[in-house]
């Protein structure tokens, strides 16, 4: 028992110490997404004024803010100016690490090989990888949600007020993260109410009251609450932001039904399965994380399959049928709404991770004969290998590249060089802190370019043509070149820049300064 004790808990370090390998190397390598920026401006406003007011359109919940604020403070940063993407970039990649520690307290239910096979495909999944590199919402959502799901396993072996408490801070951090918490939550309480329905002993909803005592419903409740007033009325300080958590559907619902979005964030139903089964763009390589799907579809069959009423009863075995449950209906919830961005498949991929150590648990079992424990391994080892092989490649090779899946409106590459090219001519600006450019967009799709230029003092941004168009630097919509060129007094060398792939700006550089950059790079 010993040396299966050292053996168990090894290779979880080790899976954990791969797991961090991918997410915390490089975390600067690609540019920020549009979202990102937008996520890191808001950021600012809470660090360098201390702060924060929830926006029901945009931005989503604030703990990624909250929880971002004590990492920068930790490494002595007070300002924009200090900070930069790899740091903010920490506070997801600290989630989906701690994510990894969450599948330790599931072995009773998984088992300890269900566990290795489980944390092994969370810590290669390209998926899970990718995102949790990524300035947004989503890893501390699945965090969350992982966090939710151990606690009521907790709860359904040893009820307590403790756990209760705790299952309560877990929801309310959950909505505290992203509106699209409402769909897991959903997802949790039909499949609470399956279980209950069907579980052994508790037959009708009249039972329930005896089920869960009322103390724990109300602390449960009461903690969830706390956490959602504290975050969104910013400690108390903006009482309106908790109704304007509750007006954010208004708005978001309406998106989620595709009333209002662009047609590119419109997708068949069957976007995010087939992400995940496969995906292959012009001449890139193939993407696939089907070992998931397969793994996870064999743990839905298994744990459905004709049991014992002895079985049925068993407190591990009703828990890992709440799991599939909960799963598939959080694949044909995320499914059957058109707004669609792939982050949001990370959810029910979690489950579907959950529900791959159970059926890998379940054949392990099986398998009694040396020699098909180690087939059993080795294509575990296989499918991990195969993860991590995508792995690198989507946020190392293709971490900006549209033929990597998980790329998504991604800010191009080449946009690095017009952040450089406004360094350079600001270098030789004669003044260069009074240095006027103009971001000129009709429809205000600017985003990085406010991040990228936050610490200069004269950039204006602008959905029409001001009447003095004139600037050191005009960025602007290929559309408008026209008519920008009919309202500007000076003569410009004009670039063109590109903000996504398919997305052209055209940079205007003031003849003289461009001369004045020609001259000093001779």
């Amino acid at each position: 028992m010993k040396y299966a004790n050292l053996l168990y808990y090894s290779l979880f370090c080790l899976i954990f110490l791969i797991g961090i390998t991918f997410r915390v190397f490089d975390l600067d390598r690609r540019p920020f997404h549009g979202d990102e920026a937008n996520q890191a401006i808001k950021f600012v406003q809470l660090l360098e004024h201390g702060e924060y007011r929830y926006d029901p359109n945009e931005h989503h919940g604030p703990s990624l803010y909250y929880f971002s604020l004590p990492l920068t403070w930790a490494l002595g940063i007070s300002d924009s100016a200090s900070l930069d993407e790899a740091t903010l970039r920490l506070t997801p990649v600290l989630f989906g690490v701690l994510a990894m520690l969450l599948f330790l307290p599931l072995s009773p239910v998984l088992g300890r090989f269900g566990v290795i096979v489980a944390v092994l495909l969370y810590a290669t999944s390209p998926a899970m990888v990718f995102y949790s590199r990524y300035f947004i919402q989503e890893t501390l959502l699945i965090t969350f949600s992982l966090g939710t799901l151990v606690i009521a396993w907790r709860y359904l072996q040893q009820p307590s007020l403790i756990f209760v408490v705790c299952l309560g801070f877990a929801l309310g951090l959950m909505h505290a993260t992203k509106e699209t918490c409402i769909v897991f939550f959903a997802a949790l309480a039909l499949a609470a109410f399956k279980m209950y329905l069907v579980s052994p002993g508790q037959h009708t909803l009249r039972e329930l009251p005896r089920a869960i005592p009322y103390q724990h419903i109300v602390a449960a409740s009461m903690s969830a609450l706390s956490i959602t007033l504290l975050l969104y009325t910013s400690f108390f300080s903006h009482p309106r932001g908790i109704l304007d958590a509750v007006w954010a559907y208004f708005d978001y619902v309406p998106r989620a039904e595709g009333v209002g979005s662009t047609a590119f964030h419109i997708k068949p139903w069957y976007y995010y399965v087939s992400t995940l089964f496969h995906t292959q763009r012009d001449v890139g390589p193939r993407w696939s994380e089907v070992g998931i799907l397969i793994l996870g579809g064999l743990g839905f069959v298994l744990a459905w399959l004709p049991k014992s009423n002895e079985m049925k009863a068993d407190k591990a075995f009703i828990y890992i049928r709440f799991i599939s449950l909960y799963t598939l209906l959080l694949t044909m919830f995320f499914s059957v709404i058109p707004y669609k961005t792939p982050w949001n498949l990370l959810g029910f991929l979690l489950g579907f991770i959950l529900m791959s150590g159970y059926a890998s648990q379940f054949l392990h079992n099986t398998f009694r004969h040396f020699i098909l424990r180690s087939i059993l391994v080795l294509c575990v080892v296989l499918i991990a290998v195969h993860l991590g092989w995508q792995s690198y490649h989507a946020n190392y090779r293709y971490n900006a590249d549209p033929r990597n899946p998980y790329v998504y409106a991604h800010t191009s590459s080449a946009f690095m060089r017009f952040v450089q090219r406004v360094d350079d001519i600001q270098q030789v600006h004669p003044q260069p802190d009074t240095m006027l450019i103009r971001v000129i967009q009709p429809d205000a799709d600017y985003w990085p370019i406010p991040w990228y230029l936050r610490g200069m003092n004269n950039v204006g941004f602008y959905t029409e043509i001001p009447d003095l168009a004139d600037a050191d630097m005009i960025i602007i919509d290929m559309a408008l070149k026209d008519d920008l060129d009919a309202q500007l007094s000076n003569a410009y060398q004009i670039e063109t820049t590109s903000l996504r792939p398919g997305v052209l700006r055209l940079v205007y550089i003031e003849q003289s300064l461009w001369e004045r950059f020609m001259r000093e790079r001779t």
